[in-house]
């Protein structure tokens, strides 16, 4: 009997995984362009054609970091860097700026690129400035502004962690997800107290990160049947185990989560 069991939870987590897999296929391709480092906000044609300015390794480094964290995240499809360089390696050879703005932005346009990422770091301000643009029209649809220490007590590794802080934020709104509650780990018959849900850092959840738990409700009004979505608890990510599973804590709703289980009722998670 234990066997059988064992047998059982071994497919219903290979179904899991290939079902967090499946959000690969609506992936949204993204170009990350050049970030630029101090001397004024830029405009969008300096992070098409523009050097990288002052402090550029600095611009370079945590560029590399975010474009590190788009390739491994299954939500997004990133540019490969060859395409990247033979749009440098044109940029070279063509010295119209009007000529090149338009090569460059068809370039992205026939790899189906749907969004642009750009960053500005103001190192006397201590701000780095990540903007999400949509590829065909060019216009911001989230920013996030992020302050750092500066000068002798700058910490290049903690800029990189607050940058990539700042991403995950950005895609999270910008790719709202809902992934299922696998199991209760900890708990009493009546109350759930910590929980397993199938979403891990492919799918770009991190610790501390606030989530909702929703369940549907079906309602028969005189032969008329309606479902609804109803939020029932409050989550916290208390440790991402891997890329598809991540333990979380109940803050509220506990009974609410357990009462629902019993019920035999579809209850998933809501990224906020």
């Amino acid at each position: 009997m234990s066997s059988f069991f064992s047998g059982q939870r071994f497919v219903l987590v290979i179904f899991l995984i290939l079902g967090c897999q499946q959000l690969a296929i609506s992936q949204s391709r993204i170009a990350v362009l050049n970030f630029r480092c101090g001397g004024g906000q830029p405009t969008f044609r300096d992070y098409l054609l523009g050097p990288t300015g002052a402090n550029a390794s600095d611009c370079k480094t945590l560029q590399e970091a975010v474009m590190s964290a788009l390739y491994a995240d299954a939500r997004v499809q990133l540019i490969a860097h060859s395409e990247q360089e033979a749009v440098a390696a044109e940029r070279d050879l063509q010295r119209d700026e009007d000529f090149m703005e338009g090569y460059v932005v068809d370039q992205w346009a026939v790899q189906g690129v749907e969004y642009f990422l750009t960053g500005y770091i103001s190192i006397g301000e201590q701000k780095l400035n990540l903007t999400f643009l949509r590829a065909t029209d060019h216009r911001p649809v989230i920013q996030e502004e992020l302050s750092f220490n500066a000068g002798m007590w700058s910490n290049a590794n903690e800029r990189k962690a607050l940058v990539l802080t700042g991403l995950q934020h950005m895609l999270t709104q910008l790719f709202p997800a809902e992934v299922q509650l696998v199991k209760v780990l900890k708990g009493s018959k009546s109350k759930a107290r910590t929980i397993l849900i199938a979403g891990g850092t492919k799918q770009g959840f991190r610790r501390h990160q606030e989530l909702a738990v929703r369940t549907t409700i079906v309602e028969n009004n005189q032969g008329e049947i309606r479902s609804r979505s109803v939020r029932i608890a409050s989550i916290v990510v208390e440790e991402v185990e891997s890329e598809h599973f991540s333990r979380c804590v109940i803050m509220s709703g506990g009974r609410e989560i357990q009462e629902a289980l019993d019920n035999g009722q579809e209850v998933f998670i809501e990224i906020l």
